[in-house]
């Protein structure tokens, strides 16, 4: 069987996604998703509007600058960086995290989360050899 370099990074993507981070994430509730460990948290907020969105720019952040993140905003964080990343390298392009709404809920942001993953997994998948 010939050596594969697809598989041993799917393999270490599905390792790392059902192993380390998922059964971290089993049971979290919306409190624990919200929740901000010292004043001045990034988090997502509701807007005007009744949308949820990011606290912070968009774009680059400087480490320096950037704050305590809630749960939440972590999590919309990686949504963004999977819909971004499988937007530009597998489809249209077209992704904006401006025009993405940050979930209320820890359940909906788990599922958006999982739903950019698997896009990003499968575009990985895509490649092949």
């Amino acid at each position: 069987m010939a050596f594969s370099w697809n598989r041993v990074l799917l393999d270490q993507l599905d390792f790392a996604w059902d192993h380390q981070f998922m059964p971290r994430m089993a049971g979290l509730t919306d409190d624990e998703y919200l929740w901000e460990p010292v004043a001045g948290c990034w988090s997502v907020r509701p807007t005007d509007g009744g949308r949820y969105a990011m606290d912070a720019p968009i774009g680059r952040i400087e480490r320096s600058a950037a704050p305590f993140t809630t749960i939440a905003w972590r999590l919309a964080h990686m949504a963004d960086v999977f819909g971004s990343r499988a937007s530009n390298h597998f489809h249209d392009g077209a992704f904006s995290a401006a025009d993405t709404d940050s979930p209320a809920t820890a359940g909906a942001a788990l599922a958006m989360v999982e739903r950019d993953y698997r896009r990003w997994r499968g575009g990985v998948e895509a490649l092949g050899e």
